[in-house]
């Protein structure tokens, strides 16, 4: 209410108004800049910073580009817009890549492109973040072979920590609370050997410890995927995790945890 009263003042900057003493003026021009600008500051406080017609030029005509500096400037765009601040147009933005094809396309860009590491970086940002906020997105990653291209982007860039970081939050968007997409991952594509492979790669990376061991908290928790998680050694990754002491794991060490519990029993740890 306070923001519309506000906006309310400074709409009419030049109306008449009552000073103290009860005589009328109208405001200078000096004054109506300033309540200008004031206006402009409060719309553009509540508007969404991307437009939709921005974000259909960039999903349809710029990713369309041949030219690599564009892409990478369309794609750093497109992770601003599924990046803002507001849960509602961050929402907003992904469903209108969502209608747009817009998951196809970047898909399509990763993989002219798969040996620009760039873009390998904002596209599993882009679609992570996309599928975490509009729902929708998450059966059409999947339904066009999303995992198996997110896992050729994790194999072919194990040197790139922003990649698996990046890659391992999509995955986690697609299969929580998703038990047939959870079964894909580790059945079907046998993602959980290369999961448990870059968590001993990564062993002192706690941003991609976490990532890796919030995607394993949830694969654990399915009964049916438990054998498989155990073959992989997952339990014995974890277990040097939640056990270890540098204190800047503490949070990944609260996940890690979680996972065993959930892989092997409640006491475990």
């Amino acid at each position: 209410q306070i923001m519309v009263i506000k906006a309310r003042f400074v709409h009419s900057p030049s109306r008449t108004i009552s000073s103290i003493s009860g005589v009328k003026h109208k405001r200078s021009d000096a004054e109506v800049e300033p309540a200008q600008r004031v206006l402009s500051a409060l719309r553009a406080s509540v508007a969404n910073p991307i437009s939709t017609l921005k974000i259909k030029k960039l999903v349809l005509e710029d990713l369309q580009s041949d030219d690599k500096l564009i892409l990478i400037a369309t794609m750093r765009q497109l992770k601003f817009a599924v990046n803002v601040k507001s849960g509602q147009f961050r929402a907003e933005n992904a469903k209108e890549i969502y209608l747009l094809d817009g998951q196809n396309r970047v898909f399509d860009v990763m993989e002219k492109h798969a040996d620009d590491k760039i873009l390998q970086e904002l596209g599993l940002f882009i679609l992570a973040n996309s599928a975490s906020s509009y729902y929708a997105l998450v059966p059409a990653i999947v339904n066009i072979n999303g995992m198996g291209k997110i896992q050729e982007a994790l194999t072919q860039n194990g040197n790139e920590r922003s990649i698996q970081i990046n890659g391992f939050s999509l995955l986690h968007n697609l299969v929580c609370n998703r038990r047939v997409y959870a079964e894909q991952l580790v059945v079907d594509y046998s993602m959980a050997p290369l999961i448990i492979q870059r968590m001993n790669e990564y062993k002192h990376d706690a941003g991609l410890l976490y990532a890796a061991c919030n995607l394993l908290k949830v694969l654990c928790g399915w009964e049916n995927l438990q054998m498989p998680l155990l073959r992989a050694k997952a339990a014995f990754a974890l277990m040097r995790i939640a056990f270890n002491d540098d204190p800047e794991h503490a949070l990944v060490k609260e996940v890690s945890r979680e996972a065993i519990k959930r892989l092997v029993g409640e006491h475990c740890c």
